[in-house]
Order: structure tokens, then C-alpha cells, then sequence
């Protein structure tokens, strides 16, 4: 009953705020969310020549444009449309997406259009962009307006049942605003990430805002202990999103935990999810491995196999921590559902141990017009940088920022980076007193994490130059005093290795991971291990190839 009455809410707000005039039988309707419209869908075309043809789009909603535009004739622009019919009026969940350009029309009205932006996600796809849509009564019509790219012309569209994913697809920009409180239920499985001083932050989602805490005991203590998100003195309860610190575990201890919602009508306590095992390792321990990843871009659907590839194929599985190093999506109009849908979720669900997720900022992390949520969802303390020990290894993880100047001009990707140089000289600062702790300088090791790295490749050099800024005369320049054994990047989609030494001005070396296209070995990632000896690191692809290793001597 609770989950149909907040389908009924969702829809009510969501119609009023469409500004859209339903039908009174509709507003009484307990059912507003309607069935999907059946894939694949009939398109009548009208070319930009003035031919007219018919086509049946496949069963996720895409057309080939290119192929099915009259042959021999350089048509790239069509006006298509199909007609569907509903029991009564509601909502349509419809995806959309195109090869470059699109608008739609429902029944006259402009309800999408990427007609000046562009469809910026690539691949084409329906589930490029989710939009709710109101369908009238009987027969509806579906306009949709669509122009071809420079390297094909495919347009998608599809309509998705309102269920369980198709609610989650559905942007939380509007859906936060209409959830109600207090049904304990997790939209996602729960993470862990690691944090200086020993700390262990807890992170995972509810269905609606409630209250959240962690329940966590050493293995074979009868005594949970609990531990709970506080704001101003009192138990947090307007957020959906929670973030959950576990401080002075001890080392060399296994600990077993699983999150608490808490209502806030009535305080009483659900224990969400499976109870998983934390390991904390021992301040002196050097064996260990991490799975680090970048760039995956990509749909919803392609980055779910790659992840699951190296899950299973290239050694995820069997690591100590996982790591993304940033550019998780192209752009992040809807970050939950496109963050956690689209691979992070089977990461953070997958077996008994709570693997500590590490998740970088990129670029791309900075456009879209959920940008922001980067921070609610990794990065509550309003900061993309940090450091943590595990075991004997240093581990500083740094924002590298935008990889492209500010630019004043509405339209531009860094129209809002206004103070991004000023957001840079806080974490020098930050860094500086951090090489000057005693986690960092008693450390076996020392990794540094960052989307980006130092060396200047390619002729965009705005990301490598601020990196320098950062580091000089702390571990590169003329003058750096504090040393570090490895430094791990991504950004450049194309994997290169340069040795310590091997470039002006940088002392320690530098592996950048792969991502799609622009060369190199596509769709590969990177295997460190550290132990006694020194640090390895492995390339391998999503089949579980190494094709290249570099062993990097302790020389402690």
C-alpha cells in the first residue's frame, strides 16, 4: 500500500508541476503511472527531400537512420512520427536519445529537445535521457524531429514500464522533491570508502529520507556496536543519502557491519541489507592489491559488462580495494541512476567482504546538471581529495579538476567555475600538511591517485600544468622533499607507462590507465600489487590479459 500511494504522490507533483491540465478522472486515478507503450514502434518518416517512407524500430526502441535514408541522396534531416493508444491518461516513462540532434512532440507539445545542446551521450541510446511525459486518453501522437551526426544518424526512442527501474530512472532532481518518509528500503546496496585517522565512512542510499546509522562488532564480539549520521545534536533525518563514520576501528581486526534506517516519526530502528565483513589490516601489513579502473563512459548497459568483466575475468574480484579513477559517465544529468545503475551498484553488492570503494573526480564529473552530486554521493565534506593508510601504504587521492579553463560564456561546460584556482591552492595546502604527518612519512609506500597526471601530453595541457602547480616542490619540481614511489592517472584514455626520472622535473613514475578509443589497449585497466619486496603493477584487458607489467624495487 505505502509503495502505491507513492506512485499516487509522484504523479499528482509531478502533473502539477508540468503545469499540465489531466483529465479529472485521471487526477482520481490510483494508477497515474501508465503501462509502457509497446517496443518496437511503427514511424511514419517525411525526409527532408519531401520522401516519405515507414520503418519498424528494433526491440530497444532504435532506427538506423542512415540506412533507412532514400539511397544515393545526402538526406540528414527527418520529421518521424507514430500514433499509440492508452486506456486513459497518465504518465510515460520515455527514453530518448540520437545520433546527434532530436526534439519531440507529444500530441503538439515540445516535451525533449536536444536540438542546440546536441545528444552529448554516445552511443545513442533510449536511455540516454528519461523523460515523464503526460499521454491523453485514446489515441496519442508522438512527433519526433531528428538530425544525423557526422559519423552515422541513429534515433531511439522507447517507453519503460513503472516499475522498480523504471522509477529509479527517473531524475532525483524530481523525485526528491516528492518522496515521502519513512519507509526503510535501500535504492542501492551499501559501500564502504576509507578516510584518514583510521577512519571507515559507511555510505548508502534509502528509498525515502529517514535517519541512518551502522550497526559493526568485531567477529565473535556477542556486541554490536552502532553508530549513527548526526546534524545539530540529533539523529539526521532529511537526507537519502548517508554517510556513516566509523572511527578508532582496530588493526588487524575483522569487523562484520550492516546500515540502520531510522524512522523519523517514530525512532524505531530496520536493519538494512546483508551483514558484510570489513577487514582492517595491520599498521605494518604490505601485502595487498588494488583494482583501479578510469574512463569507462559509455551506456548504462556497456559499462555494467565491462565492470562485470573485470569482476570476473581480470581480477576485481580478488582485490583488496577498488578504484575509480573518474570520467564514470559523460555527463551526469541524472547521477544516481547513471553512477549506480550503471555499474557501482553490482560493485558494492558483490560478495561477503566490503571491499573499500575509492571514486575520483574527472572532468566529466564537473558537466551536467547534476554535477554537483558528486559530493552528496562520495565527497560529503565538500572536498574531492583526501588520504588514508591501509596498512603500510600512503594512499592520497587528489582532485586533479577540469581539464579545460574557465570560459564566462553560458553554454560553456566551465561557465561555473569560477573559483577553481582557489579550490586548487586549498588542497596544496591541505596536501602540504599532510606530507608532513605521520601517516604519510611512516609509510612503506606512497600512491597517489588522481584522474589526471602531471606529465604534459596531447596539446590541451591545462589539467597536467594545474597537477604541476599542486606538486611543485613537494614531490616534483626543482626542489621536492617528499618522495613518492607511484603515481596512478587516467584522462587521456590511452595507456602509457613513464618512468621515474624519464620526464623534466618528475622524480616518480607514471602509469595512466586506458579508456574507450583515441588508441592503446581500449577497455583495460590496472592490477597493483604491493608487498615486502615493491610495488607491481599489471595492464590487463576485460579478458583478463596482461599486456604489460612494471615492477617498481622497495628501496627502503
Amino acid at each position: 500500500m505505502m509503495m502505491k500511494n507513492f506512485l499516487i504522490l509522484i504523479s499528482l507533483v509531478t502533473l502539477l508541476t508540468m503545469n499540465l491540465q489531466a483529465q479529472n478522472d485521471t487526477a482520481g486515478n490510483p494508477e497515474l503511472f501508465l503501462p509502457a507503450v509497446p517496443t518496437p514502434m511503427e514511424w511514419a518518416i517525411c525526409w527532408a527531400n519531401g520522401e516519405k517512407s515507414t520503418a519498424r524500430s528494433d526491440a530497444n526502441g532504435r532506427l538506423v537512420m542512415h540506412a533507412l535514408a532514400p539511397v544515393g541522396k545526402a538526406v540528414e534531416q527527418a520529421e518521424m512520427s507514430c500514433e499509440f493508444t492508452v486506456p486513459r491518461a497518465g504518465i510515460l516513462i520515455m527514453g530518448i536519445g540520437a545520433d546527434w540532434w532530436c526534439e519531440a512532440e507529444l500530441n503538439g507539445k515540445v516535451v525533449f529537445s536536444t536540438m542546440k545542446s546536441g545528444n552529448y551521450f554516445y552511443p545513442a541510446s533510449a536511455r540516454n535521457y528519461i523523460v515523464p511525459v503526460v499521454a491523453q486518453a485514446g489515441k496519442n501522437k508522438l512527433t519526433v524531429r531528428s538530425k544525423g551526426g557526422t559519423v552515422g544518424w541513429y534515433q531511439c526512442v522507447k517507453f519503460f514500464a513503472p516499475d522498480a527501474e523504471g522509477m529509479q530512472m527517473l531524475s532525483r532532481r524530481v523525485l526528491d522533491k516528492l518522496l515521502m518518509p519513512g519507509e526503510a528500503a535501500m535504492d542501492h546496496d551499501y559501500f564502504v570508502s576509507l578516510q584518514e585517522n583510521n577512519t571507515v565512512r559507511v555510505t548508502f542510499i534509502t528509498r525515502t529520507a529517514c535517519g541512518g546509522g551502522v550497526r559493526y562488532r568485531p567477529i565473535g564480539d556477542p556486541v554490536w556496536q552502532k553508530s549513527y549520521e548526526m546534524l545539530g545534536g540529533r539523529i539526521r533525518c532529511n537526507e537519502r543519502v548517508h554517510h556513516i563514520e566509523l572511527k578508532n576501528l582496530k588493526a588487524n581486526t575483522t569487523y562484520e557491519l550492516s546500515p540502520i534506517a531510522v524512522d523519523p516519526a517514530d525512532g524505531s530502528e530496520k536493519f538494512l541489507g546483508e551483514v558484510r565483513e570489513l577487514n582492517i589490516p595491520a599498521a605494518n601489513k604490505t601485502d595487498f592489491s588494488f583494482f583501479i579502473f578510469s574512463d569507462l563512459h559509455r551506456t548504462v548497459e556497456e559499462r555494467n559488462k565491462l565492470l562485470r568483466d573485470y569482476w570476473t575475468q581480470s581480477g576485481a574480484a580478488g582485490c583488496d580495494l577498488l578504484v575509480s579513477l573518474g570520467d564514470f559517465a559523460n555527463k551526469n544529468d541524472n547521477f544516481e541512476y547513471s553512477t549506480f545503475a550503471g555499474g557501482l551498484k553490482f560493485l558494492s553488492s558483490s560478495g561477503k567482504v566490503a571491499k573499500p570503494l575509492i571514486v575520483l573526480r574527472g572532468n566529466h564529473e564537473f558537466r551536467g546538471l547534476e554535477a554537483d552530486e558528486f559530493f552528496r554521493y562520495f565527497a560529503p565534506r565538500g572536498e574531492a581529495w583526501s588520504a588514508f593508510r591501509y596498512g603500510a601504504v600512503a594512499v592520497i587521492v587528489l582532485d586533479a579538476g577540469e581539464c579545460d579553463a574557465y570560459k564566462p560564456q553560458p553554454g560553456s561546460h566551465t561557465f561555473l567555475n569560477l573559483y577553481e584556482s582557489e579550490y586548487m591552492q586549498q588542497q596544496r595546502s591541505w596536501l602540504q600538511k599532510y606530507v608532513e604527518s605521520d601517516d604519510f612519512k611512516s609509510a612503506k609506500y606512497r600512491i597517489v591517485l588522481a584522474h589526471g597526471g602531471p606529465v604534459p601530453l596531447g596539446k590541451n595541457l591545462y589539467m597536467p600544468q594545474n597537477l604541476m602547480k599542486l606538486i611543485d616542490g613537494i614531490f616534483a619540481g626543482d626542489k621536492c622533499p617528499h618522495k613518492i614511489d607511484l603515481w596512478l592517472a587516467g584522462h587521456i584514455h590511452n595507456h602509457k607507462f613513464f618512468p621515474a626520472g624519464s620526464v623534466e622535473k618528475i622524480p616518480f613514475p607514471v602509469i595512466y590507465a586506458d579508456g574507450p578509443d583515441y588508441g592503446g589497449r581500449d577497455e583495460s585497466a590496472l592490477l597493483v600489487k604491493t608487498n615486502q619486496d615493491g610495488l607491481q603493477v599489471f595492464s590487463v584487458d576485460r579478458n583478463g590479459i596482461c599486456f604489460e607489467q612494471q615492477f617498481f624495487k622497495n628501496t627502503k
